[in-house]
């Protein structure tokens, strides 16, 4: 069976980083995503994220596209 599409959010705890656990999940969504016949993962990634960026290049993933906000309400511009 072949969802159409299925969101996780999800990350590993700062005392546990660097330890592999953050590969080995993102190893099995991979199978899981190949086991449905995905054409692809997609995720989001905050761009001040540099050590996260570095990670999921490191896997394969490439950029594709940037998105941008205005805020307008609180916290936004003055």
């Amino acid at each position: 069976m072949k969802p159409d599409q299925q969101y996780l959010d999800f990350g590993v705890d700062r005392a546990h980083r660097g330890q592999g656990f953050g590969t080995k999940l993102m190893k099995e969504i991979v199978s899981l995503a190949e086991h449905w016949e995905a054409d692809d993962i997609k995720l989001s990634v905050s761009e001040f994220k540099a050590a996260a960026i570095r990670f999921y290049e490191r896997l394969g993933f490439v950029s594709k596209s940037r998105q941008m906000e205005l805020p307008l309400r609180s916290g936004g511009r003055s």
